[in-house]
């Protein structure tokens, strides 16, 4: 009897032991998953951020106050460095108190542009490709512009629903060499709002006429 109860009770534990391939494969499916966790995360991240510590989306105060941060944390005086592009001015955009796009500029004299505008753009370009890899658009750096506003855009990456573009713009008297974040929902918000007010004018002044 007491063998009985013995063979009986091998067979059940046998019959309820857990697979090793099973636990393996669950492992194994645990791990994928945390990992496409993580780098769902991180890429999420990389699309809402700007610089530093700024976001897409942050208000005009919070902007303010972390962009002050992030000059004060590199040192920066007249200029300041991102890798080996220096910029010396920001331009931050706001749609309804919302951060839409922050442009950093590199400004270049008109007689300068031709020997230093090669290398302050591959620098911008060098620094946003250590990060995202290759631009999606890339177009010859123009030897000159020659109308006031004129622009050229050199490269272009997509991460998401962040666009990055280094670009030229000729100015009166100089040229800005351009790196500048924008996030493609807040643009395309701003672009709806204001086709809707111009289509919702233009048809009120019908009567005017």
């Amino acid at each position: 009897m007491k063998k009985l109860l013995l063979l009986f009770l091998i067979a059940f534990a046998a019959c309820n032991a857990p697979n090793k391939q099973q636990i393996v494969s669950d492992s194994l499916q645990t791990t994928k998953k945390i990992t496409s966790t993580k780098t769902k995360n991180k890429a999420d991240s990389l699309e809402k951020k700007v610089i530093g510590n700024i976001n897409f989306g942050i208000s005009e105060n919070e902007f303010n106050r972390l962009y002050t941060d992030f000059l004060m944390s590199r040192k920066c005086t007249d200029g300041c460095y991102i890798g080996g592009f220096e910029y010396n001015k920001a331009y931050p955009n706001f749609y309804h108190d919302q951060l839409q796009s922050l442009k950093l500029v590199s400004t270049v004299s008109l007689m300068s542009y031709s020997i230093v505008a090669s290398d302050i753009v591959t620098k911008a370009t060098e620094v946003v490709s250590a990060q995202y890899g290759n631009a999606n658009i890339t177009n010859h750096l123009p030897k000159t512009l020659k109308k006031e506003y004129d622009y050229a855009v050199i490269n272009q990456w997509n991460v998401g629903d962040k666009e990055i573009v280094v670009y030229v713009e000729r100015k009166k008297y100089e040229y800005w060499i351009d790196l500048c974040f924008t996030s493609k929902k807040l643009q395309n918000a701003s672009n709806k709002e204001f086709n809707d007010y111009q289509k919702k004018h233009s048809a009120a002044d019908k009567d005017v006429l």
